[in-house]
This record gives structure tokens, C-alpha cells and sequence, in this order.
């Protein structure tokens, strides 16, 4: 097999498709499971803080978007690999 082999060039791809998949999926199910889980936290944090409300909602947006950014770029990533792969252009 040479390096130009079709059957090679679709098992890297599908390979490359595999592993954005699980980096995507793996990206936002961190992003939105920790900032539930600072929401939640904080949320049961004793004694009165007018103000906890709208810092724990900044502490968990910064969580998420810290992970969603990446997701993002990863989802680009991953719906790039696919059309390359449909079209059997190399990625």
C-alpha cells in the first residue's frame, strides 16, 4: 500500500472523524457539567450574599465559555473532517 491508497486515505479520515467526534462530544459535556455544577455549589453555600447570585453566574459563564470555545473550534473541526471524507478530499 502506498501513501496515495484510497482504502488508507478513507481509514485516516474516518480515524481523524472518530477523534473530533469524542473531543467535541467530550468538550461540551465538560462545559455545561461544570458550570451546573459551580451553579449548584455555590448555590449551597451557607449565609446571606446579596450579591451570589449574579457572581455565581459569572464564575459559571466563564466556565463554560473556557470550555465551549474549544468545543467550538473542535465542532468546526469535526463538520470540516466529515465533508472531507464525504467528498474523499484528504483532510
Amino acid at each position: 500500500m502506498t501513501d496515495t491508497d484510497p482504502a488508507r486515505s478513507d481509514h485516516r479520515r474516518r480515524r481523524i472523524v472518530i477523534v473530533l467526534a469524542v473531543v467535541t462530544i467530550t468538550l461540551w459535556c465538560v462545559a455545561v457539567a461544570l458550570a451546573t455544577t459551580v451553579l449548584v455549589l455555590i448555590g449551597r453555600l451557607p449565609g446571606e450574599d446579596p450579591d451570589r447570585d449574579a457572581r455565581a453566574n459569572q464564575i459559571a459563564t466563564g466556565v463554560f465559555v473556557s470550555f465551549a470555545l474549544p468545543a467550538t473550534a473542535a465542532t468546526i473541526g469535526l463538520v470540516a473532517a466529515r465533508r472531507a471524507r464525504a467528498r474523499g478530499r484528504d483532510v
